[in-house]
């Protein structure tokens, strides 16, 4: 959020609780020039208390089947498997693959169609669309494209997008890849932009790396999820907790924020969840 202040000599830290959700204000520079304009960001964040009751889930697995993943794809099939022995009457979970375009394998997983989740992560292979033919004139040769940003988008969409299921639930990404992209720096910004983006639009993503993390560290923190480094069959109990409902203990449905400028100044711009229908 960025307001245009004319003349406020000084913010700090706003700080309160209303109807026990805690709102507090950070400013992005802590003093501003008396009398000068300025433009000023501040970020709210709304954090209800923990309470018992965990609330349903909507999880978007998203996974790299690139060639390079061949040897490591058993490996997540497994951590997959782990994560659906946690899955509740409430909660779904949507999977998603991606190689050099996305598509969604089966959405709306439930407990009661687990078995056909399972059946859709069995069948996931890697492959690719893209083949480039050598000079010579010999069989092409099949490219290596791991298309993170479109993978990503697709969970957007199921997750919160006009599209997107209107029960009141947590929503989250689970990306697993090795992090191999080809394409040079601007495929790997588009892949960081992809993270931010479902940020903004309210979806933390953990990203488990398979492999070497590289990048794909940096990438968790731009998503503002977990990071977990995958080596083996030992970190399968840390991929299934970090996808549980009950990872995050802080949720609020219906939560309503209205804030009013004052002293002069301006509302320039707001980013925020996307408003869903029956939902604020």
């Amino acid at each position: 959020m960025k307001f245009w202040l004319p003349w406020l000599p000084w913010f700090e830290l706003l700080f309160c609780v209303a109807a026990q959700v805690t709102i507090t204000v950070h400013s992005r520079w802590p003093t501003v020039v008396a009398g000068s304009r300025h433009t000023q960001a501040l970020l709210v964040d709304l954090t209800a208390p923990v309470t018992g009751d965990v609330p349903p889930q909507e999880l978007a697995l998203v996974v790299d089947i690139s060639i390079s993943m061949a040897e490591k794809l058993s490996l997540v099939k497994s951590a997959l498997r782990q994560i659906l022995h946690g899955l509740r009457s409430e909660d779904r979970i949507h999977l998603i693959s991606f190689h050099s375009f996305a598509r969604p394998e089966f959405i709306n997983g439930t407990l009661e169609r687990k078995a056909q989740l399972l059946q859709a992560i069995e069948a996931l292979e890697p492959k690719t669309n893209l083949s480039i033919r050598p000079l010579d004139g010999s069989d092409p040769i099949p490219q290596d494209v791991g298309n993170i940003s479109e993978g990503l988008w697709i969970a957007q969409r199921l997750l919160v997008s006009p599209i997107a299921s209107t029960q009141k639930a947590t929503r989250r990404v689970m990306l697993f890849s090795d992090g191999q992209l080809r394409g040079g720096m601007a495929r790997y910004n588009a892949a960081v932009d992809a993270f931010e983006r479902c940020r903004v639009a309210g979806v933390p993503s953990t990203v488990v790396a398979v492999g070497q993390s590289g990048w794909l560290r940096e990438a968790a923190k731009a998503g503002q999820g977990d990071f977990i480094h995958l080596h083996g069959p030992e970190g399968f109990q840390q991929v299934a907790a970090a996808a549980s409902a009950s990872h995050f203990p802080f949720f609020a449905t219906d939560a309503k924020l209205r804030l009013a400028t004052a002293f002069g100044a301006r509302l320039v711009e707001t980013y925020s969840h996307r408003r869903r229908r029956g939902h604020q």
